[in-house]
């Protein structure tokens, strides 16, 4: 018996798969990404932390990176401030009047919160109640008071006495620095 040989032209068919899997999963991973960072953009507010002419970084601690001692005001100075209206201590709806919020010099976004830095936090004692707008820019002006540490990381160390909060643009935020 004889054997027989029998030639067929093998064609590559995991080629196109092989294509249109790699593709899939680029796509499955990139797209998700883009949409985030967009959705990240439209939601990213400005940071004040290093605005020296607004008076944040003159709040902060002195540690191992400062590189030059700020003055903090005195404690009864009448200050005016520029930052974000943030919840307190504990949650509060938009909409609802409050007389007390935290200024803070950065909003965050939505998929990472504003840090709860104590020498970044001023608690705003108003005179009167104001609705709270969450992560809104606001002027704040008042009596400038030091607060005692307190035990838990998550209290401020400044407050703004019988306070008052006007609305604020990001256009003040250029005329603040004089451009």
């Amino acid at each position: 018996m004889g054997t027989r040989r029998i030639y067929r032209q093998v064609r590559p068919k995991t080629v196109p798969h092989e294509s249109r899997t790699l593709g899939l999963i680029l796509f499955s991973v990139g797209a998700p990404m883009f949409v985030g960072f967009y959705l990240i953009s439209l939601d990213t507010r400005p940071d004040l932390s290093d605005a020296e002419l607004a008076g944040w970084p003159a709040l902060r601690q002195p540690d191992y990176f400062s590189r030059r001692a700020y003055q903090v005001p005195r404690d009864g100075t009448v200050v005016k401030m520029l930052g974000y209206m943030m919840d307190g201590y504990k949650f509060v709806n938009d909409g609802v009047p409050v007389s007390m919020f935290m200024l803070m010099p950065s909003a965050g976004h939505f998929l990472h919160p504003a840090h709860r830095d104590p020498d970044e936090m001023v608690e705003v004692r108003l005179r009167s109640a104001t609705v709270f707008r969450s992560r809104e820019l606001v002027w704040a002006t008042g009596t400038f008071e030091r607060l005692p540490t307190q035990s838990r990381e998550e209290h401020s160390l400044y407050a703004l006495r019988n306070a008052s909060v006007s609305p604020a643009s990001y256009k003040d935020i250029a005329n603040w620095y004089g451009r």
